[in-house]
């Protein structure tokens, strides 16, 4: 025998298998360049291979869905509603619900999707869940729309689970809209696409249109009644009332942000399923008459919340939004979101709190945290603050501020408060022993321009980076060795201390660059989409509204083309993920930043409010 297998047999076997190999390729290809494989839709598949196919398929899914842990509260009426309404949007289409049976169009495909209400009992919570979250190829069933939204997946299996044992009766139920008085909003006849920023692009690119608005399962945006399918979650009145809190409260809002949102959406830079398959349906002229609708047409109303607040986390989450955590990263909500949970977005887009849905605040917190929410507008600040967030400081911001009246009364504001004499003695201790090394005694900058002039700006700000410098939040190793020798009284006290120092600005004799023209214009104007006005974030307005935002007037010029191009060039591993800037900054040329950087640099200081 072991002559037999010697050397020489086993070479030729390997030959051989591999000659039949290439055989086989020509005779596959011949086949399928010929057209004679059978691509029908009408041809009946034999029943040995429909087990085969449907063997390998629960195999598949059970093995990669083994590790997953349903959340406790998956089966909550908010999310079972929530579930419902995407289920009635896209897929009853081609799975049939309680009591409806499956359109003939579905029928004549191939392979044939199953009805759910007959199949659902064969999968577990964590298998349902991981099939709507990766799809199946070659099947028309879809992965999930968006990346990072496990808990809408989750709310979509909450439904689908019920569907073996639920009544039409309540199937109806749960997806019929509210009346609503306004229901017809015209697409129109006009069409503007925008790019949508989809997460998954494939080959060939010429053959899909990744774009806004586009066509749906649902028609009602073409009809003129994208009024009825906001209903189904967010209720007749806006509140959210409708899913338990689960969709937002609209009413709160501006006519500007909700605008904004639906883009956001519709374009993919905001994450979420659910309304990304809705807004990318709607015409420009929808977004703006649903957004002045809920707005300005609707009174403001509170989602009614079923249980008492916790005292607890309600005294917790009113410390996080009068004065945050800023060892920790956590600036206190108020600087952004307004002193009572309000605030005028001053071209931003921050939302008001106030009154807001807890459930659906906790969602977005979590968000946030975990990376998976995308943005609204151009500074995203939340992305940075949250992932320092426990989960109980999220519990707490949600309860406090879902528990305020919509015209409740403000936090006492406590920023640009004199210091007291002892931190005064403080901060000037500190500014001798450690802050004049760079920016001298006066608090200018170096005479190179190349470190900042730190009177410029407010407590809020002052305080937050010397603690993201301690924290190495943001990279500087020299800022981080002089904020280590900084004790977090002397901290206090600089801020205070600073923020209430009248602004100068460090006058030097030569200008980073002579085109005033061209740095006017990408301040005031911008230079693009990629590129937008920097007064949007640094104007006097935006300043003042938003105390975490530095203030760029009159600031020395060497040392913002120094950041500008730092942002340019850095990792965004490297930069505070809160910061918008690598993002824009790449898509500039030196000589753009040069020119921004001067213009902000001739600029008389902005006053502190």
């Amino acid at each position: 025998m072991s002559g037999f297998f010697n050397g020489r047999f086993i070479a030729k076997f390997f030959a051989t298998i591999a000659g039949l190999g290439v055989v086989a390729a020509i005779v596959g290809f011949t086949v399928a360049y010929f057209g004679l494989i059978p691509l029908a839709a009408d041809k009946k598949d034999p029943r040995w291979f429909y087990h085969v196919v449907h063997s390998t398929f629960k195999r598949w899914v059970s093995a990669n869905a083994a590790d997953l842990t349903p959340p406790d509260n998956l089966y909550e009426e908010g999310r079972i509603a929530l579930g419902a309404q995407h289920f009635a949007q896209n897929c009853v289409r081609c799975h049939g619900a309680p009591g409806l049976g499956q359109s003939p169009m579905v029928l004549a495909m191939k392979p044939t999707p199953q009805h759910l209400p007959s199949v659902v009992n064969q999968f577990t919570d964590s298998e349902l869940f991981w099939i709507l979250q990766n799809g199946v190829m070659m099947s028309a069933m879809p992965a999930w729309p968006t990346v990072d939204r496990e808990d809408e997946i989750w709310s979509m299996v909450a439904f689908v689970r019920l569907l073996d044992e639920m009544e039409p009766a309540t199937y109806l139920d749960l997806v019929t809209p509210e009346p609503n008085q306004e229901q017809e909003i015209d697409f129109g006849l006009l069409v503007d696409t925008r790019d949508m920023e989809y997460h998954t692009r494939r080959y060939p690119m010429e053959e899909h249109l990744y774009a806004a608005p586009t066509g749906g399962f649902a028609d009602y945006a073409f009809a003129g009644i994208p009024l009825a399918q906001c209903t189904t979650c967010h209720g007749a009145d806006g509140s959210g009332a409708a899913t338990d809190g689960e969709a937002p409260n609209l009413t709160l809002q501006t006519a500007d942000y909700l605008a904004s949102a639906l883009h956001s959406y519709a374009s993919a830079d905001r994450h979420s399923a659910f309304m990304q398959v809705v807004a990318s349906q709607l015409s420009d002229q929808q977004i703006d008459r649903l957004a002045t609708y809920y707005a300005d047409v609707l009174p403001d109303v509170a989602t009614v919340v079923d249980s008492a607040p916790d005292e607890e986390l309600v005294a917790h989450g009113a410390e996080l939004a009068a004065e945050g955590r800023p060892s920790d990263g956590i600036s206190a909500c108020q600087d952004c979101h307004g002193a009572a949970g309000l605030t005028d977005d001053a071209g931003v887009m921050v939302p008001q709190l106030a009154a807001q849905n807890e459930t659906f605040m906790i969602r977005q917190l979590r968000q946030f945290r975990e990376g998976g929410r995308g943005e609204t507008a151009i500074w995203s600040p939340m992305v940075g603050v949250a992932r320092n967030m426990t989960e109980e400081d999220i519990l707490a911001a949600a309860a406090y501020y879902s528990s305020q009246e919509i015209d409740g009364e403000a936090l006492p504001q406590d920023e640009n408060v004199p210091p007291t004499v002892e931190q005064t003695a403080l901060a000037t201790g500190a500014i001798e022993r450690v802050c004049q090394e760079c920016h001298e005694s006066d608090l200018l900058g170096a005479p190179s321009g190349e470190t900042p002039n730190l009177t410029l700006q407010g407590p809020d700000y002052i305080e937050r980076q010397l603690y993201d410098f301690r924290a190495l939040r943001r990279d500087n190793s020299r800022m981080h060795q002089a904020a280590l020798r900084l004790e977090e009284p002397e901290i206090e006290a600089l801020a205070a201390f600073i923020g209430a120092l009248d602004p100068e600005p460090r006058r030097l004799p030569e200008p980073l660059s002579d085109d005033v023209n061209l740095g006017a214009q990408i301040v005031r104007r911008g230079m693009s989409d990629d590129i937008p006005a920097c007064l949007t974030c640094h104007g006097e307005e935006t300043t003042d509204a938003l105390s975490q935002i530095p203030r760029l007037h009159g600031q020395n010029a060497e040392y913002l083309r120094t950041r500008l191009s730092y942002f340019k060039n850095a990792e965004l591993e490297d930069v505070t993920p809160y910061s918008p800037m690598p993002m824009i900054a790449r898509n500039m040329t030196d000589e753009q930043i040069r020119a921004a950087s001067a213009w902000f640099a001739s600029q008389p200081p902005l006053e502190k409010n």
